[in-house]
């Protein structure tokens, strides 16, 4: 291997480092709760220059279809243990209380990098298979955890009732109960209790 290529393959592998460091110092400072950090604040954050963030990223668009790339990478494993931690069997209030409690907790790790997530959707398309690939396994965990309930439905309205408790224990539906209606996790436990044992008891949906 020539000297120049061992340069170029250095510069390769430090301008990937410090891509990842721009990444990763998003991620933080999002999970810490800046919502939506200044180039000058990533930059600090990472320990590169102002200037080398642009050199990484054209534009604000670049960094975030980037981001949301590796988003669904940084939650998968919270995305496991949350949906793995509700048993399919047992009392049906007790897999509702499992249900509440599994998706508060990912809720509270991952608050703030869903609410980025969000208010990018409409504006950056990278983001929209990270969502649904969050909401489709949740649904499947619904559909595992109340299969009893939902096999037991006497009309054809299984999958609205899907539809409803997926909803109701969505992190957009969590994040307005706890921003907008400024409930605490004790009282948004209660809400989300009534409303999925009012969904799958309910004998008909049918008007």
């Amino acid at each position: 291997m020539t000297d120049g290529v061992s340069q170029t393959d250095g510069r390769s592998a430090r301008r990937e480092r410090n891509r990842t460091a721009v990444l990763d110092a998003y991620r933080e400072l999002v999970f810490g709760g800046t919502i939506d950090p200044t180039f000058e604040q990533i930059a600090e954050h990472a320990g590169v220059s102002f200037r080398s963030v642009y050199r990484y990223f054209d534009n604000r668009d670049a960094l975030k279809a980037a981001i949301a790339e590796r988003a669904l990478e940084w939650i998968q494993p919270l995305l496991e243990s949350s949906t793995s931690t509700v048993a399919p069997g047992g009392p049906l209030t007790d897999r509702v209380d499992a249900l509440i409690a599994s998706r508060l907790a990912f809720f509270e790790n991952i608050a703030e990098i869903a609410r980025v997530a969000s208010a990018n959707h409409g504006s950056n398309a990278a983001y929209a298979p990270n969502i649904a690939a969050v909401r489709d396994l949740f649904r499947e965990q619904v559909v595992g955890v109340f299969s009893p309930e939902l096999a037991a439905v006497v009309d054809d309205t299984a999958e609205l009732r899907i539809t409803a408790i997926t909803q109701i224990v969505s992190v957009p539906a969590i994040d307005f109960l706890f921003t907008a209606a400024a409930h605490t996790t004790e009282e948004l436990s209660v809400v989300m209790r009534l409303q999925l044992l009012a969904v799958i008891n309910e004998p008909s949906l049918k008007p």
